[in-house]
């Protein structure tokens, strides 16, 4: 079950029983709804992001590994770096090696936005 089919059944169980939940309840269930439509789905790779940036990415290593990193996207990886991506005036995903320098990713199935960092309360 994904978050947001999650944030439906909990919806419908408010919407088909409200006089059974008390208003505690009810302000926890709606807290969760809400939190459930924030949590950011995998978008596959063919629909690209519409900014440049860091993003999480799901890499298919083999036919049956994949994992999970963090990649750079440029919306012209020629702006990142003219002498690498020297003929790449295209949207890409790249990565930074010392020895090598920048370096374009091919292998990315999936992205999501990245996620809120961290700040205590």
């Amino acid at each position: 079950m994904t978050p947001k089919e999650a944030s439906k059944v909990i919806e419908g169980i408010v919407n088909s029983a409200p006089h059974n939940i008390d208003r505690r309840e009810l302000e926890a269930l709606d807290m969760a709804v809400k939190a459930l439509e924030q949590v950011p789905d995998w978008t596959p790779v063919s629909d690209l992001p519409k900014e440049s940036g860091d993003y999480p990415v799901t890499l298919k290593i083999t036919e049956d590994c994949s994992c999970v990193d963090k990649l750079n996207y440029s919306l012209d990886l020629y702006s990142v770096n003219k002498y690498d991506f020297a003929d790449k005036k295209r949207p890409g995903w790249y990565d930074y090696d010392s020895e090598w320098g920048y370096y374009e990713v091919n292998n990315v199935v999936a992205w999501m936005p990245a996620p809120k960092l961290y700040t205590p309360e």
